[in-house]
């Protein structure tokens, strides 16, 4: 086998190389202070006490330090939602946008000042070259279009209050989307507090079967069997930990918190004050004509028609002649035998043009728009079909659900004392483990059943409310600039009307409740600079950068000098 110089180099650099790479992961130890109250926690590799190397990769993401969790209620986190949404922001932008087009649009009517400078250079046969300069300010300003001008202004701002209704869908899914994860953070803790009551359930009667088969009043089986209903109890707390912190760092992402902040949900009310007929009360036949008033759906697709129908009219004016004034200001030479020198003239006129022929332009334009339309119509009344459909959907489900809340305490209350008796049939001796752990585990299905027929109702309403395009409780002004609906005779907003249920009557707190800006303690800023400071650091710890930069000059000059013997 033949070995070349660069390969025997090679060879002979690679152990010097993968040391210098190594040392500085070596060298590197854990800080042993504990960081000040107030900073992001560091994120560390653990340290095994016997190999003493790392047991653990480090994490992108800083374990969560203890702390006061944030209060906050149903009504503040849609605020907080629609405050710090980043889509919402993106939908803002795209309406300021359709808003510079129509400025763009109008500058039609404004005059536009040019400066144009040509030199012609002409070679004739057997004569001396000559050489023409030219130079000009042009002034140029539309006096008539024709319908041009108008209709793409016209078109214009209907984009604008297209980008409007997008922007309003965008606001309302925001809310949806913010209290389902609400609902399902409420519904998560509850069923953590049930796997929990179910575990100390189960130890209990695992103190008790010991403690009867210890007098040998039972036998060995039944402890067993508690034994390992203990530890399918554990495993299902230890699933109900997990949905439920994912449940909560789901809403924290949604409101802007980062992921490990902790978060303490007031809870939505549904009890003896709130009106037993609260859905009874709800009129399906105006629900589905508000749906249909209201809906971001319907607007879109309605003002989506009018720019299209804009267009249409747009592109039959497209062969209409136009009417400008042009002034033009200018002088020019010329090194012609004549001996003509540099002049200046000054040229005012009216230009009045018209275009001849297109190709067919015009004619294929409107074609492809007209079809546009009658999309957009079959697209209208396939919308009003689906909404009629989803409101009538969400309607059942809000009945349906309200009925399994009476029906679900009902038989939780005999499920507890079924468990009542089964105990103390157990404890007397009179039954064995079997029917003990059988009444247990209905009496956590009871529970879980009323949970969640309890937040089957609030995630039901949620979708009642979307389906009307109702109100949540939050502040309106948080649309786009109030100010605009108040210049509008016929509007959404003036339309959207409380049809039935509501949160009102489940919201609790909602009065006491404070602003947003009063809620949060950290301002805007120093939020952010907390999200520097974690990704920094979290940065510099994958890529296993020490602390102290001498001693960082230090390793390096080792690694050097280890490389190059």
């Amino acid at each position: 086998m033949k070995i070349t110089n660069r390969g025997l180099l090679h060879f002979l650099m690679t152990p010097a190389l993968a040391l210098s790479l190594a040392l500085p992961l070596l060298a590197e130890e854990p800080r042993e202070a504990a960081a000040p109250a107030g900073s992001p926690a560091d994120v560390q590799p653990s340290i095994s006490a016997e190999t003493n190397t790392a047991a653990e990769v480090p994490l992108l993401t800083p374990q969560a330090a203890p702390g006061e969790a944030k209060r906050i209620n149903f009504r503040t986190a849609l605020a907080r939602a629609v405050k710090y949404s980043p889509e919402l922001k993106a939908a803002l932008s795209r309406y300021e946008q359709a808003k510079w087009d129509t400025k763009k649009v109008q500058t039609g009517y404004n005059p536009k000042l040019s400066f144009a400078v040509d030199y012609t250079l002409t070679m004739p046969e057997k004569v001396a070259p000559t050489h023409v300069y030219r130079a000009g300010v042009v002034l140029q300003h539309a006096i008539y279009t024709f319908g041009k001008l108008h209709l793409s202004e016209l078109a214009a701002k209907l984009n604008e209050e297209l980008q409007r209704e997008e922007y309003r869908k965008y606001y309302e899914q925001e809310l949806y989307t913010t209290a389902n994860y609400y609902v399902n953070c409420l519904l998560a803790k509850e069923q953590l507090e049930i796997s929990k009551r179910q575990l100390s359930l189960r130890e209990q009667s695992l103190k008790d079967a010991e403690a009867l088969f210890n007098a040998g009043t039972t036998a060995r089986f039944d402890v067993l069997r508690v034994k390992t209903s203990v530890t399918n109890a554990k495993q299902l707390v230890i699933v109900a930990e997990n949905d439920y912190s994912r449940a909560i760092s789901s809403l924290c992402s949604r409101l802007g918190y980062p992921v490990d902040t902790h978060l303490e949900l007031v809870d939505l009310r549904v009890d003896s004050e709130v009106p037993a007929d609260m859905v009874s009360k709800i009129d399906l036949q105006k629900a589905y004509h508000d749906a249909l008033q209201c809906r971001p759906e319907i607007h879109m697709l309605d003002w989506a028609k009018k720019v299209t129908q804009a267009n249409y009219d747009l592109a039959g004016v497209s062969n209409n002649p136009d009417l400008s004034l042009q002034s033009t200001l200018g002088g020019s030479g010329s090194s012609a035998n004549s001996g003509q020198t540099w002049g200046w003239s000054w040229a005012t006129g009216v230009v009045f043009s018209v275009p001849l022929l297109d190709g067919g332009e015009k004619k294929a334009t409107q074609g492809k728009l007209q079809e546009a339309m009658i999309e957009l119509d079959q697209n209208m009344a396939n919308a009003q079909r689906s909404i009629k459909l989803d409101v009538k959907n969400c309607y059942l489900n809000l009945s349906s659900t309200w009925e399994r809340i009476i029906e679900a305490q009902a038989a939780l209350e005999q499920a507890q004392e079924a468990d009542r008796v089964a105990v103390v049939r157990y404890e007397a001796g009179l039954s064995t483990s079997t029917e003990l752990l059988d009444a247990h585990t209905a009496l956590g299905t009871s529970e879980s059943a009323v949970a969640s027929a309890r937040y089957g109702y609030f995630a039901a309403l949620v979708d009642w409310v979307r389906a009307i395009s109702g109100r949540y409780p939050i502040d309106e002004d948080t649309i786009i600039h109030a100010e605009e609906y108040e210049s509008k005779s016929i509007d959404w907003y003036d339309l959207r009307k409380q049809t039935g249920a509501s949160f009102d009557d489940i919201d609790e707190e909602r009065v006491l409740e404070p602003s947003v800006e009063e809620l949060d303690k950290e301002s805007d800023a120093a939020l952010q600079q907390e999200r520097e400071a974690i990704h920094a650091e979290a940065v510099k710890r994958c890529e296993g950068k020490p602390d102290n930069p001498a001693s960082s000059n230090e390793e390096a000059g080792e690694n050097k000098e280890n490389s190059e013997q």
